[in-house]
């Protein structure tokens, strides 16, 4: 059954500063338990962000919500979880609000460049460089041309999560990461990366096992499906099993995305490619396909590469990208440190491409109060 949409209740927390939580960022307590009747409740700043959120459930999920209202179910769950998770599932909802504010002329008049659209801690891995680790982006699917102050917004916006569930937590982790940011911008990568080793984030990492095995999603049982897909990857069925993984991760959920495990263990994924967030923005520049500028990220915003490619396949753009088991996030419970490397990456992918002054102006045109 299509869920139905009823009014969105208000917010019922209060900040640690006693105010309504209906700033963006600030902690949403009482607010874990996902209840289908409701849907959310989530922090808004005022009645006219509370209708922004229903007109942008509505519109944005309506595909889903008539063909797979059990992802959609899913996904309302799972970003009702935390502020965090929620941050995390609609970076669409993120740009659309902040498009609206008043400060959005200024941070649109900042300069414009090549971004990878939605950075945020779940988005960064720990790879390995030299003889050490360094963190790099590992998604690219919102990627494209668009003002350098709306990506640091968003970054600053989930550094500030970190914090957990105290405003002022959060505003001294937004802190660290503009610290972060403004620190490397004339630095060198390698430079940056030799002095992040000592970041207790990164010391203190642990690898995580993805275990593929039992976390890949549901077979593909249709034949004629998975030959397809085996064909479109460019991989030798007899050696491959084929998972239908719709329902990962946080904003992609509902997207079409397949998994192919290897009998020895190497993995790949093949994920649609949806249009970038930025676009609330304007017309994201540069490549025009999705195929394209998701490409000349993967190219021009990491150092260390990633196995990955994209293509055309039956009519829409894909990507397919190396899985490997084993994942090194940072450890997000040294979260001071945590968001100052996740700032400093931000800039050193900034700085390859524009210049550092104009990038401090960027930086400057984001205030704390904005994001949190």
């Amino acid at each position: 059954q299509t869920p139905s949409y009823n009014a969105i209740p208000s917010p019922g927390g209060t900040g640690a500063d006693g105010a309504n939580s209906g700033r963006f960022l600030k902690p949403s307590p009482g607010n874990a338990k996902f209840n289908p009747r409701q849907l959310m409740k989530m922090p808004t700043r005022n009645q006219d962000e509370e209708q922004q959120l229903r007109e942008f459930i509505e519109e944005f999920h309506g595909e889903i919500i008539r063909t797979r209202p059990d992802l959609f179910l899913e996904k309302m769950e799972k970003a009702a979880a935390s502020d965090r998770v929620f941050y995390r599932a609609f970076p669409q909802l993120y740009y659309q609000i902040l498009s609206r504010r008043n400060e959005a002329k200024v941070l649109a008049a900042t300069k414009r460049l090549l971004l990878a659209g939605d950075i945020h801690p779940n988005n960064t891995e720990l790879v390995d460089y030299k003889d050490g680790v360094v963190l790099q982006t590992n998604d690219f699917d919102d990627a494209g041309v668009a003002p350098a102050a709306v990506e640091i917004a968003r970054m600053l916006g989930g550094a500030g999560l970190l914090g957990g569930h105290s405003a002022a937590d959060r505003r001294d982790r937004i802190a660290d990461a503009a610290k972060g940011y403004r620190a490397v911008l004339k630095e060198d990568f390698k430079e940056w990366s030799r002095k992040t080793r000592d970041e207790k984030a990164i010391d203190k990492a642990l690898r995580k096992d993805r275990d593929w095995a039992h976390n890949a999603g549901v077979p593909v049982r249709d034949p004629g499906l998975e030959r397809r897909l085996l064909s479109a990857a460019g991989l030798d069925g007899k050696e491959w099993r084929v998972f239908d993984r719709a329902g990962a991760g946080g904003s992609s959920i509902g997207v079409r995305r397949y998994m192919f495990l290897h009998r020895k263990g190497h993995v790949w994924e093949m994920k649609q490619l949806r249009p970038s967030a930025l676009s609330y923005f304007g017309e994201v520049g540069g490549p025009q396909s999705d195929r394209a500028r998701v490409g000349k990220a993967y190219e021009k915003l990491r150092i260390v590469p990633a196995e990955a490619r994209t293509f055309r396949w039956e009519g829409t753009d894909w990507v397919l990208r190396l899985r490997e088991r084993f994942q090194l996030p940072l450890n997000y419970e040294k979260a001071a440190s945590a968001a100052r490397v996740i700032g400093g990456m931000t800039a050193q992918m900034h700085a390859r491409l524009a210049d550092p002054a104009d990038l401090k102006t960027a930086l400057e045109a984001v205030s704390p109060q904005l994001v949190i």
